[in-house]
């Protein structure tokens, strides 16, 4: 089956920082010519910014057509995304890119990203096997740490205590 998922499935990302996840898709050696699906997160903990076309059909020098769907950040949503190779006879057969999502971390928490409604087509317009491979990304405060001006000895071991106060 051709295997797709999102890279990186897990990410450790600060409240406030945007940060983008990959729809990346291994056809594991069988031709395909298009690819679609639909994207649901946690609208509380993130919001979708762009939605971006990959590599993936692109990777023989084929023209493509992409849609970059229909996005519903209140409901958490991004449906229709959808890639095709527009040249008769081109097809990929390695792994790459679909899609670039860039996302912004909104509240301190974890939120899945789903992939859901995904069909990868064979050159002749059928739908293929597909294996998913879902994501999440975990949203921590921003932690800094300051260690006061204290001069240390070249060679010499140095330790100090770090206390953490969630508050």
């Amino acid at each position: 089956p051709v295997e797709i998922g999102i890279y990186p499935a897990s990410n450790i990302i600060e409240k406030g920082q945007d940060f983008t996840v990959n729809v990346s898709v291994d056809p594991a050696g069988s031709p395909i010519t298009g690819a679609q699906f639909n994207l649901l997160f946690n609208s509380s903990y993130v919001e979708v910014k762009n939605v971006s076309e990959g590599n993936l059909l692109k990777q023989k020098g084929a023209l493509t057509l992409f849609n970059p769907g229909i996005l519903n950040n209140s409901e958490g949503s991004l449906t229709n995304v959808w890639d095709l190779i527009i040249v008769s006879g081109a097809n990929v057969t390695t792994k790459g890119t679909l899609a670039t999502i860039t996302m912004n971390a909104k509240k301190t928490g974890t939120a899945g990203i789903d992939l859901s409604h995904v069909i990868i087509s064979d050159p002749d317009s059928n739908a293929t096997q597909v294996n998913v491979a879902n994501g999440s990304v975990r949203i921590v405060e921003r932690v800094i740490v300051t260690v006061s001006n204290t001069k240390v000895k070249r060679g010499k071991a140095y330790s100090f205590t770090v206390l953490i106060d969630p508050q």
